[in-house]
């Protein structure tokens, strides 16, 4: 299987090939390793162990040839994070860190659509996209003074 076949959805055990000699190998799910399985390095290094989506997340195990050495663990999207209780404290955190940052770009999102649009006739269209559109904008990546006005 190679992975210039973009139009095609994997959906089983295979091994896909890529662009300069690394490889897959194991459960194959939207070209995407998924669940548990192998990824070879031309080097020869190699993971064997569980994925999510592309990335080492779960219990596996790093061969590193050269220095004839492996690591062992819990991954979290391709970092080594340690034992298990570390690597569900880990996904804890990540999950809590994003939660929060989703309800702040909410709370500034909707402060700045009050601000902005008390004095615009949000029933025109255009003018409703366009106030929608810069408090989206803010509310990604707001300045120290828009987070301190909105949040």
């Amino acid at each position: 299987m190679q992975n210039g076949s973009l139009g095609i959805v994997w959906n089983g055990i295979g091994v896909m090939e890529w662009d300069g000699g690394s490889r897959s190998e194991g459960d194959l799910c939207k070209r995407l390793a998924s669940r548990k399985g192998t990824y070879i390095w031309p080097s020869g290094d190699k993971h064997v162990g569980e994925y999510k989506n592309s990335s080492r997340h779960g219990k596996g195990v790093r061969h590193i040839c050269q220095a004839g050495a492996t690591k062992s663990g819990f991954w979290l999207e391709d970092d080594c994070s340690g034992t298990e209780a570390e690597w569900k404290a880990e996904q804890t955190k990540r999950k809590l860190a994003e939660e929060e940052a989703r309800e702040k770009y909410e709370r500034i999102y909707n402060a700045c659509l009050l601000d902005k649009g008390k004095e615009v006739d949000m029933s025109v269209g255009a003018m409703r996209n366009a106030v929608q559109a810069t408090c989206k904008d803010i509310a990604e990546d707001p300045s120290w003074l828009e987070e301190l006005k909105y949040d």
